[in-house]
């Protein structure tokens, strides 16, 4: 056989080939199981010092590309709610700045559902991450950086994880 007539599907073709089914099955596979994470909104105090019945929905906010962004006011707190169709066991999240540098959010932050009264009973049964100016010491914040990310990572029992990424504006 000459060179022009060589098979279409050369080995190393094969194997990428192969590669790209792979990575594209697993990737459907937990999108069918339900392994996403869902972002459910923002909440934060009408009234300076609420707690967390007392937090309201964020109704202000715009989308940049596939990011959400709400508009809150830290006064103290705001609350970031995220759900799956699948349950998930654990929740893992870092405030991020408009330069890259991140604060890990500590555990006791990251509110099992059940655990708090964000909401209506469908964020009450929903994970929910508190953001404050404490846990954003050190970041930027103000002129061309007003917006920080909430990056959540969800991880199931089977080992598999999913990572979203919600911006908060700070008013």
């Amino acid at each position: 056989m000459t060179a022009s007539h060589a098979p279409l599907l050369t080995r190393p073709r094969v194997a990428a080939l192969a590669l790209a089914t792979l990575c594209a099955c697993t990737s459907w596979s937990q999108n069918i199981k339900g392994q996403e994470l869902s972002y459910r909104g923002a909440w934060a105090c009408a009234q300076p010092g609420c707690d967390a019945k007392g937090m309201t929905r964020s109704t202000r906010g715009t989308t940049r590309g596939t990011l959400k962004i709400q508009e809150v006011k830290l006064d103290p707190k705001a609350a970031v709610v995220f759900t799956s169709a699948a349950p998930f066991s654990t929740l893992k999240a870092e405030l991020v700045d408009c330069k890259g540098k991140a604060n890990a959010v500590p555990e006791d932050r990251i509110l099992k559902p059940g655990s708090h009264g964000v909401g209506t009973k469908a964020e009450q049964e929903s994970w929910v991450v508190m953001v404050d100016r404490e846990l954003g010491a050190g970041l930027a914040l103000g002129g061309d950086c007003d917006t920080w990310l909430v990056r959540a990572t969800a991880g199931w029992d089977d080992g598999r994880t999913f990572t979203l990424d919600v911006g908060l504006t700070i008013r």
